[in-house]
């Protein structure tokens, strides 16, 4: 059923910003102060049953997806009343202005009423049929609830679980994190989680390159669940939170995914109204803004809403001179049917980058040579790095009923990049040889490279019993076509020396071309995973999932070279959940992936051949939800 208006107790309307909202105001101030109350027993038996009577009325509605975002507590339950199918009443009209985090999960009417009111000092109770009373914690006069444990975005559908219930080592870095630190790379974020190993421009390589319990995760990123191909530096300014899932994940992903993947949940547009933005400033000329809107457009239906962020960014590097970084970015989506069983999102995404990069210090022996830090070994007026991301996304979602939703996601996303990098190299140098006399070879790394990405993935999540067995399911197919074409020039720079080197040298106009490449991968997949609940003490998960990767390469200049390889490659997944506690759990996980040689939209003579590479990895851990949730404890050994 859909409300209006979220109600009062006596049942009257009320408004937002009403002058007597102070007072219920400096109520909650006065108990958040204090540290709030311990719920008060029931008044009486028969109150006691009503409430017991109306808990499990709700208790047997079924779980749903909520995409509620923050906002004040009036609009996330107007949304929420909506989606749930209940009722709800506040016993104040000042409560209707808290600030509410919102909720994004597939979960019960309890737990996404935890989640919307954590942190608000409110807690709720159940009065009569399908109705819910909020009110300030010390005034409830029901068992204290506390809020469920975090799932991961609503982008990742494949998901379904509570985190605390995935038997996969998985880290959050939330929007909250992202803030506080003041993050601007993708990179930085990563910082935040254990596993993970930030690589710079080894094997000449650009944009975001890490590694995940010690393998590549090069071509392991993804934004809401499907793969961003890009080589490029990503910028978090349209992320909501970064998730790190550590371990073989190529039953839900495809190909690669040996050590995990790194998923960037975007933020999308919710029905409440705001308006932030941030400046930063730092040393070496850094500035830094960004701006997120999210505005309700009731001209397209109650359910509609915009949302816009963007970003620029413009900074030096400490210590170096030359050396500058220039990005911005500007993300737009739509929500239509916000809050109904069918909704549809339009997005788009782009980010530019145009730096002039430095590869720092020549290497030495066995170090940095012992030069002056500041001194730049490239060429000012002929290197560069420019990068340019284009993603446009459509994602429509249908809940046929409580139980079943299907879910389909079609991208289509274009990356260019334009480089041109010295690399200071010391070549024919002894250790007799004098610093003054060392000259440094400049290697000039030289691309210029389109890649497009087109990507279609449909997904059913369903939820039944057989008998006294629970299953959740997630199954789907997808199909997606990528293309690589790199065109490598062959640069002859002027030498330079070691202590004084010049940046205003001229670089040769008139490069070769030493390589020309077309790639094309048509690639395939169907999957299923399926969680089978036992009783509440334990969970069985198996899931299968069978892809086709088919990869053409061409080189047009000599030597021409024509390659194809077909792999067709299926994988597993098995784990089991044991639930001795309400906050704890341990878990066994087994799985396989698999990379194939043309992982990366590259072949050639010695590789074309060669089958892909299996992994397994078997992993035992164990996960703690400890003081209602505000502390999460886990840890895991795993063989891979």
């Amino acid at each position: 059923m859909a409300s209006k208006r979220i109600k009062q107790k006596n049942q009257k309307k009320v408004r937002l910003g009403r002058p007597r909202n102070w007072i219920a105001m400096g109520a909650l101030a006065a108990y958040s102060a204090a540290g709030g109350g311990k719920p008060a027993l029931a008044q009486d038996a028969v109150k006691g049953r009503h409430n017991a009577r109306a808990a499990d009325q709700i208790q047997a509605l079924p779980v749903r997806r909520y995409d509620i975002p923050a906002g004040s507590l009036q609009t996330v339950l107007q949304a929420f009343e909506r989606l749930a199918g209940v009722s709800v009443t506040v016993t104040e009209p000042g409560l209707l202005s808290v600030e509410s985090p919102g909720v994004y999960c597939s979960c019960t009417v309890e737990q996404a009423l935890g989640k919307l009111l954590s942190s608000t000092g409110l807690q709720y109770r159940f009065t009569v049929g399908r109705s819910i009373e909020i009110e300030l914690k010390h005034a409830v006069t029901s068992t204290d609830v506390t809020a469920s444990a975090p799932t991961l975005a609503a982008s990742m559908a494949k998901y379904q679980q509570p985190l605390i219930d995935t038997p996969q080592t998985i880290n959050v870095v939330s929007q909250q994190t992202i803030q506080a630190q003041g993050v601007s790379t993708l990179r930085d974020t990563l910082r935040n989680v254990a596993g993970i190993s930030l690589a710079a421009g080894e094997g000449g390589a650009q944009g975001d390159n890490l590694t995940i319990r010690g393998f590549t995760a090069r071509n392991d990123l993804f934004i809401d669940g499907m793969r961003d191909f890009g080589s490029y530096y990503r910028d978090p300014f349209n992320t909501e939170e970064v998730e790190v899932l550590q371990g073989p994940s190529s039953v839900t992903f495809g190909r690669g995914s040996t050590g995990g993947i790194v998923n960037q949940a975007s933020k999308t547009p919710g029905l409440s109204r705001f308006l932030s933005a941030g400046l930063q400033f730092g040393t070496d000329a850094t500035r830094r803004a960004t701006m997120d809107l999210n505005l309700p457009v009731s001209a397209l239906g109650s359910g509609a809403a915009f949302r816009l962020n963007a970003m620029g960014t413009i900074g030096n590097v400490a210590g170096r001179d030359l050396a500058e970084n220039r990005r911005a970015g500007f993300a737009p989506s739509l929500a239509l049917g916000l809050g109904t069983p069918t909704r549809l999102t339009f997005s788009y995404f782009h980010q530019n980058e145009d730096d002039i990069p430095d590869y720092g210090l020549p290497w030495l022996f066995n170090g940095p040579a012992p030069v002056n830090r500041a001194n730049y070994y490239g060429l000012r007026d002929a290197n560069f790095l420019r990068t340019y991301a284009d993603i446009g996304t459509v994602k429509a979602e249908h809940d046929v009923n409580g139980n079943v939703t299907v879910r389909n996601q079609l991208r289509y996303a274009s990356y260019s990049r334009d480089v041109l990098i010295t690399e200071p190299q010391l070549k024919g140098v002894t250790l007799a040889t004098p610093l003054a006399d060392m000259q440094v070879t400049r290697h000039e790394i030289a691309v210029n490279s389109t890649e497009t990405f087109l990507d279609d993935q449909l997904d059913l999540i369903a939820r039944f019993e057989t008998g006294p067995l629970k299953h959740s399911l997630v199954t789907g197919i997808e199909a997606g076509r990528e293309t690589s074409d790199p065109t490598r020039p062959n640069y002859n720079a002027p030498q330079t020396s070691l202590l004084d080197p010049d940046p205003g040298q001229r670089l040769n106009p008139n490069p070769s071309i030493s390589s020309r490449v077309h790639d094309t991968a048509i690639s395939a997949g169907a999957y299923a995973v399926d969680t089978i609940s036992i009783g509440t003490k334990w969970d069985l998960t198996a899931g299968l999932r069978f892809d086709r990767f088919d990869n053409t390469y061409d080189q047009t200049i000599a030597p021409v070279s024509h390659l194809h390889r077909l792999d067709e490659k299926p994988t597993w997944r098995a784990a089991a959940v044991y639930k001795p506690v309400a906050a704890g759990r341990f878990y066994f996980d087994a799985g396989t992936s698999f990379n194939p040689s043309a992982e990366t939209l590259s072949l050639n003579a010695g590789n074309a051949n060669v089958a892909p590479e299996s992994n397994k990895t078997y992993e035992f851990g164990t996960k703690w939800d400890l003081n209602k949730g505000r502390v999460t404890v886990n840890g895991s050994w795993f063989r891979t």
